[in-house]
C-alpha cells in the first residue's frame, strides 16, 4: 500500500510515525517533507500548494491514500483535484474546507444551525466597525476573517486599543482587497477544550480530547491558553494583544470528562457535518472545534479542518488503533467498522522554539541532544529542520516538537521537560508551564 502525506512540519512527522507502526508496512511519502523524515518515507519536493504537480504524482506512483496536513491546500481546492482524478485524500472539498478557511463562513453556518458560538458581528467597511466598537459595553475579540491573513486575532483592552486595531488593519490594506472583511465577536472567557471528530461523509468518530497552549511573538513562553496573547510584530503597530502560535498541548483535557466530550460532539460537531451534508457538503477528513467552557455553557470559538499542530504530535502517540487501518477506512467510507483505542496514558507535547532575536531568522544554527533523547522512549517530531553535513539544524523559528507519554498526566508533564532539558540549539525556547493547571498546589 502507498500513501503519501501532504506537508513538511511536526504534524506530518508524527503522522509518518504512526503509519510506519501500521503492520500493514505501507510505503510512504511526504511532499515537500524535511530532510529528517527521510528514514520513515520517500522525500518528494513538490510543494503543498502545487497542486497539479500533486495530481501528477499520485497517478504516476499509483498512490492508495493521500492524506493533507496542512489547510491552505484544501482552500485552493486541492481534495476537489484529486477526487476530479479519480484519487482517495482524506480531506475536505473547498467548500468544506471554508469552514476553517472563513470565520465568517464558519459563523454563519453555526448560526444557522443553532450552535452556541460568542455573539459577533461582520464589517466589510472600517467606519461601521469602528462605530461597533465605540458603543461596545463588553470586552471584544477583533478577528480578521480569513485565516491565511497575518495578524489574526486581537484581544484589546478596551475601546481605545480596538480602534487602533481597526486604523492597523486600515493601514495594512486589508479592506482594500477583495472579499476582505473584519469579525468582531464577544469575549468569552473559561477553559478551553480541542474536540477533535473523523468523517467519512456518514459516519462521525470522535478523537481523544486535548487543551493546547499559546504563546506570544514577543518571546514571553510562560502564558496558559487563552490566558494572555502576544504584541504585534510588525505592520500593526498599536500595543493590542494579539493571540499566537500554539506550542503545547496536553490530552487528555482535565477540563472535560467522556460525558461532556459526548456531549459536545453531538451538539456541535455533529450538527454541524449535518448540515453540510443538507447542503449537498461530504465532508471526508478531520474535523476539530476550539470550545471554550464558560460559566453559560460550551461555546465554540473557532472550527478546523486538519489535524493541527501540534495536537497531532499529542494525539498519535496515544492511538493505539493502526493509523493505516483507520485512513483506509475513511477514504473508502467504512468508518463505522472502526474502533479509536487509546493509550490510558497521558501525552504533554512541547514546541520547541527559536527567537529570530537571538541570530536574525535566517541563519541556521547546530541541535545538540537529539540523539540522546531519541533513545528516551519520548516521540520527536521535526518542525522547521534541514540537515548538513550529517548535523540537524535549526531552519526557522517552530524547530521540533517533543512528546511524552505517562500516567497520571503530571508524569508525562514531568517526563517531557527531562527530555527536552537534553536538547541545545541557540534561541531555544519553551513554553514554561504545560499543564500547570494540573500540578498540585502546595500549601
Amino acid at each position: 500500500m502507498k500513501i503519501l502525506i501532504i506537508g513538511g512540519g511536526g504534524r506530518e512527522h508524527s503522522l509518518l510515525w504512526a503509519l510506519s507502526r501500521s503492520h500493514r508496512r505501507p510505503k510512504l511519502f511526504v511532499a515537500p517533507g524535511r530532510a529528517g523524515m527521510s528514514s520513515l518515507a520517500t522525500v518528494v519536493p513538490i510543494t503543498p500548494l502545487s497542486i497539479d504537480s500533486l495530481v501528477s504524482f499520485a497517478e504516476t506512483e499509483k498512490i492508495d491514500v493521500t492524506l493533507c496536513g496542512p489547510s491552505a491546500p484544501l482552500y485552493g481546492g486541492l481534495a476537489d483535484a484529486f477526487t476530479r482524478a479519480g484519487l482517495v485524500l482524506i480531506g475536505p472539498s473547498s467548500l468544506g474546507a471554508l469552514l476553517g478557511g472563513s470565520r465568517c463562513f464558519a459563523k454563519a453556518v453555526m448560526a444557522r444551525l443553532g450552535i452556541p458560538t460568542p455573539a459577533s458581528k461582520v464589517f466589510w467597511e472600517p467606519q461601521d466597525a469602528k462605530e461597533y466598537v465605540r458603543k461596545a459595553s463588553h470586552p471584544l475579540v477583533i478577528k480578521t476573517d480569513r485565516r491565511s491573513d497575518r495578524n489574526t486575532v486581537f484581544l484589546p483592552s478596551g475601546p481605545e486599543e480596538a480602534l487602533q486595531v481597526v486604523d492597523g488593519l486600515v493601514e495594512m490594506g486589508l479592506f482594500d482587497r477583495a472579499g476582505r472583511s473584519i469579525l468582531i465577536e464577544d469575549r468569552v472567557v473559561g477553559p478551553e477544550v480541542t474536540i477533535l471528530c473523523l468523517s467519512d461523509g456518514h459516519t462521525v468518530l470522535p478523537a481523544a480530547t486535548a487543551t493546547e497552549y499559546r504563546v506570544s511573538d514577543s518571546g514571553s513562553t510562560e502564558s496558559p491558553p487563552r490566558s494572555k496573547a502576544l504584541r504585534p510584530s510588525g505592520a500593526l503597530a498599536c500595543e493590542t494583544l494579539r493571540l499566537g502560535s500554539k506550542v503545547g498541548a496536553i490530552s487528555p483535557s482535565p477540563h472535560v470528562d467522556e460525558t461532556a466530550k459526548t456531549a459536545i460532539v453531538e451538539k456541535i460537531l455533529n450538527p454541524v457535518l449535518s448540515g453540510l451534508r443538507s447542503q449537498g457538503i461530504v465532508y471526508r477528513g478531520f474535523l476539530g472545534a476550539r470550545v471554550v467552557l464558560a460559566s453559560s455553557g460550551p461555546s465554540v470559538l473557532g472550527l478546523h479542518v486538519t489535524l493541527g499542530d501540534p495536537l497531532a504530535q499529542t494525539l498519535l502517540p496515544r492511538l493505539k488503533t493502526d493509523m493505516v487501518e483507520v485512513l483506509t477506512a475513511l477514504g473508502d467510507e467504512r468508518l463505522g467498522e472502526i474502533t479509536l483505542n487509546w493509550d490510558r496514558r497521558a501525552a504533554a507535547c512541547l514546541v520547541l522554539t527559536r527567537s529570530s532575536r537571538s541570530d536574525g531568522p535566517t541563519r541556521t544554527v547546530d541541535i545538540s541532544g537529539l540523539h540522546e533523547i531519541e533513545e528516551a522512549d519520548l516521540w520527536v517530531c521535526q518542525e522547521e529542520t534541514g540537515v548538513a553535513q550529517g548535523r540537524t539544524l535549526a531552519c526557522g523559528e517552530r524547530v521540533l516538537s517533543v512528546t511524552a507519554l505517562g500516567h497520571p498526566l503530571t508524569q508525562a508533564r514531568k517526563r517531557v521537560y527531562e527530555g527536552v532539558s537534553g536538547i541545545r540549539f541557540d534561541g531555544m525556547g519553551c513554553l514554561a508551564d504545560l499543564g500547570a493547571e494540573v500540578v498540585p498546589t502546595r500549601s
